[in-house]
């Protein structure tokens, strides 16, 4: 038989446990959202000169970040109610992929263009 004292401190010492995780999930999401703004701020600079296999470097480096965030984010939104989650890096690194898709498809077509020529 436990008595309120020791409920609460157990209680305590959960809710403690749970903030040491939550603090230690939204510092790797910090690190990963820099990862995707630095993504994303190199292939808003990309020209005509880049290879298809920067195109693909990047497009494969947006993928790997993706999947980190959306598992951090799903830890997170186990440990916090709904008004305290926000999926706008998730939306953010979805629209960059899709962007080095289309660049790298617009390369290929370039290239065969000029190659039929």
């Amino acid at each position: 038989m436990t008595t309120k004292v020791e409920e609460c401190t157990k209680l305590n010492m959960q809710d403690a446990d749970a903030g040491k995780k939550l603090h230690n999930l939204k510092r790797r999401r910090k690190r990963e959202r820099g990862n995707i703004t630095g993504f994303i701020t190199e292939v808003g600079n990309f020209t005509d000169t880049k290879t298809l296999e920067e195109y693909e470097y990047y497009k494969d480096r947006l993928h790997e970040t993706l999947g980190r965030i959306t598992s951090l984010d799903d830890e997170i939104h186990d440990l916090l109610d709904d008004r305290e989650y926000d999926e706008e890096y998730i939306e953010y690194a979805k629209r960059a992929i899709l962007s080095v898709s289309s660049q790298i498809e617009m390369h290929l077509a370039t290239s065969t263009a000029n190659v039929n020529h």
